[in-house]
């Protein structure tokens, strides 16, 4: 049947059994409809009319498919080919209904969703069969790009900081996110399918089930709080987190729940609460005293012109620095201690905080403290840095109203007290007598190590000393000289790694690098594989640990066994302790990633069984884990 453009309406009536008279009707529905409209005989098997919407879609002309010059399944992808062509053979039966793939004219590949209908004549036989065509590329993009954020969604719960847990309505766990391991020590395996009221302390119990109770008496609801909970060391943890209450919800049928550890917060609060404490306590003694010299003054009116220069002296030995400003931003008063100003005084007062000096992030942090201070009639605290007279100096502005329009800045130099908190912080992470990683900082970058070597396909080893002779040096020399070998063997260590790009190497430095990258237990670890690759720790006593992030191509078996012998090489020679020539010599185990373990524990525990390992073999000399130790007496073999 030739194509007749034309006679479409005419055609589709006929052929869906219509009066002629709707002919024109139909005509303009199929130009109008968006999807492919196709008839074809009663075996499915050649098309006798096409709408002209394929043209739109798949870039040829409906002339051509109807007039066989070209063939619909001609533009079926490859790989759906012969899945469609089955499918179009049960279409006469009404079973057809696919999704599948063309190539159009221009080369693109599209998404379709064809269905077929037999029509049956008055005998009840398939006359024709007809078939409507919709392109669902637009679909499944869509359903592409959701399950790609469903995925990073996946991956945010995972790698947050909080625990995001499922309960079920009787508080039983029903999934809970990664997280909760590296916070908890408790894996999914030791939680889900268990109550959650097990793990809360006995403490904490009533006040649970207080919020429990509030949380299903309406649903829909979120209750928050804070209690004690459970490690997997056996220690409690103070939690605060949020219960949404969705078991209403039918996609969901659930309790939501996100907490977070704040034990350390919690301890700062209650330091802190004993610090306004005292405060209240020094302020009312204060207070007292200002009230007994306000009635002496009172008393004593003959002397205030006296008192008032006392006051006056009092206020320039204070060590803090005192500024009135407008709450625009004009400095109208300065008094106290100068010391730190960037200008005299004179020269100061009476301009706007943008024209004093100071840079501009600073002026715009203070201008805007001064505004949170006079409108919540509160004290605000504003920290920052200056660099006066070549050195670089912390201050805490403490900003309160003083009157309308008006706020007044007392500032102090900090310095001194944040130099010692970044001390303090420095020493929860370091060794305090090697200056090499501690024991929490190796894990938390042997962690980073291998999670890395996990995606690139590359390779980490673990390499345990412990030094043979050791303790007879320390109880006849003294702990003073065992020290002071520590200290040597640790900076022979470092030497022996090899160097990495980070400003000289980790390993030797020991704490190489900008402050704000070495900090492996407060933010991300130092382990880049593009720069630091070897890191040497003290593990604890005489032992130490050496850990190297091998690429992808590097033989790891032939590199930790090189890195054993040079360790064994840099510190077996004798060294001077105390005026005297002391030699040590270290027993090295070493455990391969992956070969060996799959995590950094099992790691560390491998490479520690293989030292023992040495150790019973004659002591000085390298034992690879899994392999029989070196002959007792064979200083440096290898395992």
């Amino acid at each position: 049947m030739a194509f007749d453009a034309g006679a479409t309406g005419s055609y589709i009536a006929s052929g869906l059994g219509a009066d002629a008279d709707d002919s024109d009707v139909l005509a303009g529905f199929a130009r109008a409809f968006p999807d492919v409209l196709w008839v074809k005989t009663a075996d499915a098997q050649r098309l006798l009319w096409v709408s002209q919407t394929v043209e739109s879609i798949a870039g040829y002309p409906a002339a051509d498919l109807v007039s066989g010059r070209r063939q619909w399944e001609d533009f079926v992808h490859p790989d759906d080919h012969s899945r469609v062509l089955a499918a179009m053979r049960r279409a006469p039966e009404g079973q057809f209904d696919e999704e599948y793939r063309i190539v159009t004219r221009g080369g693109a590949t599209r998404w379709m969703r064809d269905r077929a209908f037999p029509l049956l004549d008055d005998a009840g036989r398939v006359s024709r069969v007809i078939g409507v065509c919709t392109d669902i590329t637009a679909h499944k993009e869509r359903a592409r790009s959701m399950r790609a954020v469903q995925h990073r969604f996946q991956a945010m719960v995972e790698w947050s900081d909080d625990v995001f847990m499922v309960l079920d309505s009787h508080g039983v766990v029903l999934y809970v996110s990664g997280s909760h391991e590296r916070n908890f020590g408790l894996g999914a395996a030791d939680v889900v399918g268990r109550p959650l009221a097990a793990r809360i302390h006995a403490h904490d119990l009533d006040h649970a089930r207080r919020l429990a109770a509030e949380l299903m008496n309406l649903p829909g609801s979120r209750s928050s709080g804070r209690l004690r909970l459970r490690r997997g060391d056996g220690s409690y943890a103070i939690v605060e987190g949020t219960a949404s209450n969705l078991l209403h919800n039918p996609d969901i049928g659930a309790i939501l729940l996100n907490y977070r550890d704040v034990t350390a917060r919690h301890e700062a609060e209650l330091a802190l609460q004993r610090a306004n404490a005292e405060l209240q306590c020094l302020n009312a003694e204060l207070e007292s005293r200002v009230a007994a010299r306000t009635a002496e003054l009172e008393r004593r009116g003959n002397e205030l012109s006296v008192l008032a220069a006392r006051n006056a002296a009092l206020v320039a030995a204070l060590p803090d620095l005192i500024l009135r400003y407008g709450i625009d931003g004009t400095l109208r008063e300065i008094s106290g201690n100068h010391q730190h100003l960037i200008a005299p005084a004179e020269q100061l007062v009476g301009r706007g905080i943008f024209e004093l000096g100071l840079p501009p992030d600073v002026a715009r942090v203070q201008l805007d403290c001064f505004n949170r201070a006079h409108e919540t009639r509160t004290t605000e605290v504003c920290n920052y840095s200056l660099m006066i007279r070549g050195e670089l100096l912390d201050f805490e502005a403490r900003v309160f109203r003083s009157a309308d329009q008006e706020v007044v800045a007392v500032v102090r130099d900090v310095t001194d007290r944040r130099r010692a908190e970044r001390r303090i912080s420095y020493l929860a992470r370091f060794d305090a007598l090697t200056g090499l990683a501690n024991r929490a900082s190796l894990r938390v970058e042997l962690a980073a190590m291998i999670d890395t070597a996990r995606r690139e396909q590359a390779g980490v080893c673990a390499l345990f000393l412990d030094l043979d002779g050791f303790k007879r040096i320390n109880d006849s020399l003294g702990h003073i000289a065992g020290d002071e070998l520590l200290r040597t063997v640790a900076n022979r260590l470092k030497r022996a790694l090899p160097a990495d790009k980070a400003g000289g190497a980790l390993a030797r430095a020991g704490v190489a690098g900008p402050a704000s990258v070495l900090d492996p237990l407060g933010g991300a670890p130092i382990f880049d594989p593009a720069a630091t690759r070897h890191l040497a720790a003290r593990f604890g006593g005489d032992e130490f640990v050496a850990i190297a992030y091998l690429p992808r191509g590097v033989m790891l078996d032939s590199h930790a066994r090189m890195l054993g012998h040079a360790i064994m090489t840099a510190i077996s020679p004798p060294m001077t302790i105390a005026r005297q020539r002391v030699g040590v010599t270290p027993s090295i185990g070493i455990a391969l990633f992956p070969a060996h373990a799959r995590g950094a524990d099992e790691l560390l525990q491998r490479a520690d069984g293989a030292m023992y390992a040495a150790k019973a073999a004659g002591k000085a000399c390298v034992c690879m884990a899994g392999e029989a130790a070196p002959p007792a007496g064979t200083p440096g073999a290898g395992g």
